[in-house]
Parts: C-alpha cells; structure tokens; sequence
C-alpha cells in the first residue's frame, strides 16, 4: 500500500532532525482501538513524556460506540476521551478521532476487497464522524473535508497520513495477541501503514510497542490487591479466546515475558490516595464504561507499564529498558542506579543515557552515560524527597522506551520547634513538647540533665508533681529515625518556690534626727518584691530587700516596721523590729582646729541635736571656760602660751550629755634668727658657704642675698657660692626668713678671697721608655699674673717657664730625676709636689748564648745574659722557629739524637721598651767515643 499524501512535508529532512535528537526527546503516538485504552494502557507513558516536554499525540481508530448507546454513547466516549487526557497534560489538539466502527475493524482489516465499504450493524452508519480532537472533526474530513466511507484504504490513508506528518519514534499500539477484535486489528493496520512507508522511506524506523490488555476470559493482568501495584505473570498456558473461540496458544505468539518492556509509572499514579492518583482519575474519567469503579479498569492500576517492543521492519530488535528497583536511601548516602537488567534481544551492546526527572532538588549524576550512575544525596533535608531518573538505551540503530526509577531520600529528623523554658509553681507539673520534622516513623527519648527518662517516648513529655530539686533541672529530648537523630536544645524547668524570710529585721535604736536601717534576708524563687510597713501599714517607695527610715523625730520612738515579700508562687511576712529613738545629745559637727597669727583671737564652734533645751560648756586643757556656754566661743587675743591648747564643748539636756571632740589652737611665732652668718674667707677660684640658724612657726622659708640682691635659687638655710673670682672678694651676704606670722633679716656676712697662687693640679709621675719625650704640667689658681719656673733636682731648668715643661727626649741620666714647678704672683708663691720621671730600658744581650758539644743522647744547655728595664721575658728559637714553653734565660734541649747535629740556637728578649735577638749557637751532637776523643783533644 502506498502512502497516498505527504502534503509537502520534507520526510527526510524531519528524519534528519528526528535521529540527531536527545533520546529521552522523543515523538510519541498513542494508537488506541477505544477512548479508554490509550490511558488504561499507557497513562504513565504518556504522562511522564508530557512532563519531559515531548510531544505526544493520541489516535483513536474507533469512537467506542457498540451498543447499547450507538453514535450518542460514541460522540460522548470522544468527550471522556478529552477529559482523561487533559487530565495527563495532553491538549484536545493532539487527539485524532478516526471515527471507525467498534467491534468490526477486523472486517475492515481482513477484508479482501480494501475499498469495500462496511455498514456497522449497531449504528447502520458506514462512514466515520466526530465532535471532538483536531478540528472537532474525525481524521478524515479534518483532512480532506468529507468523512471517509468505512474501507481499509481509507484506515491505512488516515494513519499513513498522521505518520508522515509526526514521524513519531515510538508508537504504542494494542498487540496482535490481544483478543479483542478491535485490538487485533489495530496493531494489523498500524503495521500495514508503517509497511507502505518504509517502502519509499526505509531510514524511517519508529519502535513499535504493543500491549495486551485481553488474553482469555478472565483478562489480564489481575493483580491480588491492585492497591500492591505488582503485575502477575499471566497464565500463559491457557489459550486466548473471546466468547468462548479459541484463537491461539501463548506459544504461538512467541513473546517471551523476559523480554517485556515494565516501564514504572510516576510516583503521582502509585498514590493510594485516588484523590491525588493521575491515572485512576484518567480511568474515572471515562465514567460510561464505569470508570474506576469498573473491576476491569480498576485492574491497570499497577506499578509498571507492560509492553513488547520490536522493530516493524524486522531485522534488528529493539532494545529492552530496565531502569532497576526502586530505592530509599538517606542524605549524604552515595547513591547507585542500575541499568544492567537492560539489554538487547540481538545480544547489541547498549549506551545508556539518563536524565534525572523535574524535582525542587537537582543532584550531580555521575556516569549518566552507564548502566550503573551514581550520585550523592544532598546533606541537608528537611522532609523526605523523592528523586526520579529516567533511562533510555541504544542499540546504536534503535532506541528504547523511557523506564524510570525513583529514590527517596530519606531526612534525618531535624527539631523544627525546640521545647521552651517551663516555669511552675512547687508541686505543680511542667510539660516540655517538640516538633520535628524527618522521614517517618520518628521516636521520641526525653531525658532529665542528660539521663533517659523511662517511658518518655512522646513528642511531649509531662514532669511529676516538682518539687524544689526539680528547680533549674534541662530536659531535652533525641527524636531518632532510621537515617539518624536530633538532640533539642535544653530547655530549663523553673520551679517558683514561695518567699521564706531567713533574717528578720533587728529592732534598732538610733539618735533623734538620725535615720535607721532595718533588712531583712529571704528565700524563694525570683524575683522577689519587697513591702515594708511601719505600724502596720506599707511605706511608700519601700519596696527592697532593706530600708532606711527618714530622719528620726521624737514620734518614731516606739515605731514598728516589718517586710511583706512576696513572689509568684505566695507571700511571707517577717516579724517586727522596734525602733527606739535616743533624745540625748548628739554632736553632729564637731569644732575645728584653728591657726592664727600671734595676738590674734580664735573662734571654736560645733552643732548639736538633741531633746531641748541643749546646753553648751566650752573647756581649754579640760577646764571650764568662764561664760564659753554658746554653741560657739572666740578666744581673747593669743599668746606664745596659748600655741597648742586643745578646746571642746560639753553639750547637754534632760536625757544625757555629750563631749566633743578637742580642737586644737596654733599660734603662729614670727620669725627669729638665733645665729647669724658668720664671715668667710677661701681661695680664688673655692667656694664659700653662709648659713643661719631660725626660729618661728614652720614652714620657714628663706632668702639669701648678695650685696643686697635675692640670689636666684638660695632658699635654704644654708647657702654655698659658686667658685669665687676676684670680683666676689669684700662681697656681703644675708638672708631673709619668713613665715605666715612675718619675716626677719639676718646680718650681712662679708666675703674674703684669698689671691695668692694656689697649685690646683699636682705635676704627675711619669715613665717613658729611653729616649721618648716626657711631659710634666701644673694647674695652678691666684691672682694675674702667674709666673712659673720648673727645677729638675731642685736646680732651675732654663726656659721652662710654663705652666708644663716637656724632656724632649730622655737619655739614661735622666732615670730617677725629679722635676717640680714654682709659680708665683704680685701676692707669693706656692712649688708644686715634685714628680719622678722613670725611664724604660729596652733589653740589650750582655753574654751571648755558645756552641755546645754534646755525646747522642745528652742535654745540651744554652744561655744568655741581658740587661734592660725589667720585666724581660725570653723566648727560645730552634732553627728560628719558637719552642714552647723555652722562656727562661737559659734552656736545656730535651736528650739529643742525630737528627739535633747542627741545629741553631737563639734567643729573643723582650720588654715594655723593645726586643733584641741574641747570636746563633749551634749544637753539635757525637757518638760516645767520639766524645771523649774530643775532651782528651781538648
């Protein structure tokens, strides 16, 4: 058969982009015999292809209108047809109503003429009709714009006409197998239409999945509990029949059940909720047949989706899908899928592609491209998530069906509402509660200061009547699921215990005008509120722990007062405390020291409180003063004598007496100098000091002068000048005392300053070595000018007329010599110490070391003798090279072998003024004979 139109469509340029496509972006066609197999049949399919974006678009070769009902009930099964699928997501416009004849489209199919036109005996119509899907029309006059008469052309056009527009990849069809008429006969004619395009169109290969939804009499699948969603093997061993006519065995279809395609449906159509659950709803839409209350449309309420893939054209087989078992995992759980079960009846190696499917949560698939991918759950979940993942495998040339599978991460429990602090009253209970939140079931522990406690294993948890050691005590509670616990926060329990007063307030006895404090000590939960009362009624504003009445008045003595407290669980009132006011005197201020001048009067006074009338009696040393009897009294005029009396006050009345405290009297005593300065006399160029002896009231103060003149700095009693010069001789020098009381001036002291010369810096010992220059100075002070003449030995040395005199360069007379200056002036003179002038000499060699002689294995000694300035230090030398430790002015070898024939001997002799090398000596070393050879030649 022919395809008969394309209406221009570029069939190999939509294939080109039909094949380059992601697989799990497929076309898909529903061919459905009735409205009512399409979602009975393949709502999952449909519903989870419409979820990813694809297009998928629904035929229904008849309108379902066998009788009873005829065209009526066929126009309202095309409604119910919308209704399902606009229930699955997909629009009225992609469902195409053929409008053929229920129950006789295998007479259309198998008759032998294809243009002969069928009269349906249940609706006597013979050409197709609708009211719904695209246009709102059947196919054919959508197409064509007239119905077409009731033939297998015109099927097949109608077919071949919305294939080759779509170019679906896969299209889900009733099986061949299946018992029902109209079934069987679907799945032929789809067949026949792919034939007539593949036969101008062979790169064109869809896969063909086919479903049997009528076996034998009692259909299948029928589950046990259709609420399990498990699809039985049916009993393949009966043979399908319809009506009691056997048609074929179930080996003569040749399917084998491992090659089934169990594509899960969503989780939305597993729902026992019928409410919630998609395909119940798509089922119960189709409310003439029943809907789901139908015990044979109820049945497709299973898990998996069957169906038995090929390739129409034979030759390579469709790949098998199988996305695994579904899965519970937990956060934070590496997750594996498993694809393995898929496989490829020609034995092809597969690819594997997966998606995961439309969720709040997007998770890293690691290896999407195998059969097993995994991937980690995410750390934090606050309910449990269910993710699914789609699979979809290749031969390479074909594609599969999409199998989904789906993981539910399970949540940790998570404390959504923490328990709260509790406060009750003593013997009151307190009830401690959570909200968590985690995948079901939770437990629940409650636990005391960190230990369980029995039998509290509720989200609440109620104490036993508290009592006071309850008071401050945590409790918390570890909510425990299988994918881990949480542990609340603390909460505090708080048990109000009522006031107990545990210090009463002591009576108290105070001064009149005096005020008294009364406390008391109390027990008992904060906070605590405090009430005094006085006499029995509350004090305004005495409201704390203590109380301090105001000054006292006679009307106070005998007062009580005591303190109600009081907290939220009750009240206690504490006992009462007297006050007693005392009315004898009290002196509130007591009188004042005093400093006056000398002659000037003083004043003493106090202030007093006390019962009336108050007395005064003012004392001196202890002894009434005449007529002091006021608050106050005024001395007469002050003398010497009166310098450190002590004054008080006696006050009195009818209940007592009270002393004061002794304020004392300073007079103060004008200054008095009791030694003078006395005259000084020192050398130009020392210092001079002046002092005085005062007496008067301290602090003294004082001030020298010279010749008259404040002396900037000289304010002790004492004053010492600076190194005088000729100027300061005949000057006068005083000093001024003061005091508060006045100030006095001392007598003028005069100055004399000595002029002769005075020798301030001794001529120094010196030693230089022998011929270097030694100098000799003075530092000398007197009257200009000053003239100086050096002496050696005691004889003038001429033109040494300076203050220092230098021996230019020393020669060895001058060792020991003695040099001294004389210097004088218009007023004398003064000689200067003699100093000694000590020469170094360097050392000279006096007796030169000889050549020794000596037999083999003797010492040979070498010496030398030198003179020069001591200390000399020696140093041997063999063959010019240092001997240790040969530093003595003679050395002895140690015994001599050959090898010491010929050596040289010397000596280096050193002092503070220089060295010098002595002559070379040789050794010569001899056997024994030769030895005593020599000494008899000698």
């Amino acid at each position: 058969m022919a395809i008969k139109r394309f209406f221009g469509i570029p069939v190999l340029f939509l294939l080109a982009i039909l094949f380059s496509a992601n697989l799990l972006q497929a076309q898909i066609l529903i061919v459905s015999p009735h409205p009512d197999d399409d979602v009975i049949a393949a709502a999952g399919v449909i519903y989870r292809a419409v979820q990813r974006g694809e297009t998928v678009k629904v035929v229904y070769v008849t309108n379902g209108d066998a009788l009873p009902g005829g065209v009526a009930r066929g126009l309202e099964r095309q409604t119910e047809g919308v209704n399902a699928e606009a229930i699955l997501g997909v629009p009225e416009d992609h469902l195409m109503f053929l409008g053929y004849p229920t129950w006789y489209m295998d007479n259309i199919c198998d008759d032998a003429d294809p243009d002969h036109v069928f009269v349906s005996p249940d609706t006597g119509l013979s050409a197709t009709y609708g009211s719904r899907g695209l246009g709102h029309a059947d196919y054919h006059t959508y197409v064509t714009g007239s119905p077409a008469s009731y033939t297998r052309n015109n099927v097949l056009f109608d077919l071949e006409d919305i294939i080759t527009k779509f170019l679906p990849q896969h299209i889900y069809v009733t099986s061949e197998f299946d018992v029902h008429p109209d079934h069987t006969a679907s799945y032929k004619l789809l067949k026949l239409a792919l034939a007539a395009i593949h036969l101008t169109h062979p790169s064109y290969t869809p896969v063909v999945h086919s479903v049997i939804i009528h076996w034998d009499d009692w259909e299948w699948p029928d589950p046990t509990d259709p609420t399990e969603y498990n699809t039985r093997l049916p009993d393949w061993s009966m043979t399908g029949q319809y009506w009691g006519t056997y048609f074929h065995t179930w080996e003569d279809t040749g399917l084998s059940w491992s090659d089934r395609e169990s594509l899960d449906v969503p989780l939305s159509m597993q729902s026992t909720d019928y409410s919630q659950n998609l395909k119940y709803l798509a089922i119960n839409a189709h409310v003439g047949e029943g809907g789901a209350s139908d015990p044979f449309l109820s049945e497709w309420l299973h898990k998996d989706e069957i169906f038995w893939a090929e390739n129409p054209f034979g030759g390579n087989h469709p790949p098998i899908v199988d996305a695994g078992e579904d899965q519970v995992a937990h956060q934070d759980d590496v997750v594996y899928l498993d694809g393995s079960q898929s496989h490829d009846p020609d034995g092809t190696p597969l690819t594997y592609q997966w998606v995961q499917g439309p969720s709040d949560i997007q998770v890293q698939l690691s290896g999407a491209d195998t059969a097993y991918p995994s991937f980690t759950a995410p750390s934090s979940l606050v309910h449990d998530l269910v993710l699914t993942f789609e699979l979809v495998v290749s031969d390479g040339q074909l594609s599969s069906s999409i199998d989904a599978v789906t993981v539910t991460l399970s949540s940790k429990p998570a404390i959504t509402t923490q328990p709260s602090d509790q406060t009750v009253n003593l013997g009151q209970t307190a009830t401690f509660s959570v909200t968590a939140s985690g995948s079901a079931p939770l437990s629940y522990q409650w636990r005391k200061n960190g230990d369980n406690i029995t039998g509290a294993i509720s989200a609440s948890y109620t104490t036993p009547a508290t009592t006071a050691a309850d008071n401050g005590a945590t409790f918390r509670c570890v909510v425990t699921n299988t994918a881990g616990s949480a542990i609340s926060h603390n909460a505090k329990l708080t048990v109000r215990i009522p006031p107990a007063v545990t210090a009463q307030p002591q009576n108290q006895t105070v001064p009149l005008g005096e005020t008294a404090s009364f406390s008391i000590t109390a027990t008992g939960t904060a906070p605590l509120s405090y009430q005094w009362q006085k006499n029995g009624s509350d004090i305004s504003g005495a409201t704390a722990a203590s109380y301090t009445t105001s000054v006292t008045t006679e009307g106070d003595d005998g007062a009580t007062f005591r303190c109600v407290v009081t907290n939220a669980a009750g009240t206690a009132t504490s006992s009462s405390a007297t006050l007693t006011v005392d009315l004898s005197p009290v002196i509130t201020t007591q009188p004042a020291g005093k400093t006056v001048n000398l002659g000037q009067p003083a004043t003493f006074s106090i202030a007093a409180k006390g019962g009336s009338p108050l007395n005064y009696q003012w004392q001196k040393n202890g002894s009434d003063i005449s007529g002091a009897t006021s608050a106050s009294y005024t001395t007469p005029e002050t003398t010497a004598g009166d310098n450190g009396a002590t004054f008080r006050c006696v006050v009195s009345n009818p209940h007592g007496n009270k002393v004061s405290d002794g304020a004392g009297l300073t007079v103060r005593i004008p200054p008095s100098v009791t030694a003078q300065p006395a005259a000084g006399t020192v050398n130009l160029g020392q210092t001079a000091t002046f002092s005085i002896t005062a007496t008067g009231t301290a602090p003294l103060s004082y001030q020298w002068q010279k010749n008259g003149v404040d002396i900037s700095g000289a304010t002790s009693a004492s004053y010492t000048t600076p190194v005088t010069t000729e100027s300061d001789d005949g000057a006068t020098f005083r000093c001024v005392v003061t005091n508060a009381a006045d100030s006095v001036t001392s007598n003028s002291a005069p100055l004399t300053v000595v002029l002769l010369p005075v020798i301030t810096a001794q001529p120094e010992n010196k030693t230089v070595n022998l011929g270097q220059a030694a100098t000799f100075s003075v530092t000398v002070t007197g009257a200009a000018p000053l003239s100086y003449q050096w002496q050696k030995n005691g004889v003038d040395i001429a033109g040494a007329t300076s203050a220092s005199y230098t021996v230019q360069e020393t020669a060895v007379s001058d060792d020991g010599a003695t040099f001294q200056c004389l210097v004088a002036n218009g007023h004398g003179n003064s000689v200067s110490n003699p100093a000694t002038l000590t020469l170094t000499i360097p050392p000279a060699v006096a007796r030169q070391p000889a050549n020794r002689s000596v037999e083999r294995g003797q010492k040979a000694t070498f010496s030398v003798a030198v003179s020069g300035s001591d200390p000399l230090s020696y140093q041997w030398q063999r063959d010019g090279v240092d001997i240790p430790g040969a530093t003595f002015p003679s050395y002895t070898t140690p015994p001599t072998t050959d090898e010491d024939k010929g050596a040289i001997f010397r000596c280096i002799v050193t002092n503070a003024a220089g060295n010098t090398t002595s002559g070379d000596a040789v050794l010569t070393v001899v056997p024994p004979m030769q030895y005593i050879l020599n000494l008899l030649l000698s």
